[in-house]
C-alpha cells in the first residue's frame, strides 16, 4: 500500500506541469530536420510515458503537415 502512495505522490508534480504542456513550444518544428527530430522525440517521450497518445498525435501530424508543404520533399 505505501508503494501505490509513493507512486502516485511522485507522479504528482508531473500531472501539474501537464496541464501547462505548450505543444508548440516543447516540440519547436521550423524546418525538415526539426520536423523528423520532433517525431523522434514524441515518440520517445511517448514510451517514457512523459505525454500521451493525444499529444504524440498531435506532434506527428504537425510534423507530417510540415513535411507535406516542403519544397525538397521526395516524390
Amino acid at each position: 500500500m505505501l508503494a501505490n502512495q509513493w507512486n502516485r505522490s511522485r507522479t504528482a508534480p508531473l500531472n501539474r506541469m501537464r496541464r501547462k504542456l505548450d505543444i508548440d513550444l516543447v516540440f519547436p518544428i521550423k524546418d525538415e530536420v526539426s520536423a523528423w527530430l520532433m517525431c523522434l522525440k514524441a515518440e520517445l517521450l511517448f514510451e517514457a510515458g512523459v505525454i500521451d497518445v493525444d499529444e504524440k498525435c498531435i506532434v506527428l501530424a504537425h510534423a507530417a503537415a510540415f513535411l507535406d508543404q516542403a519544397p525538397g520533399k521526395a516524390a
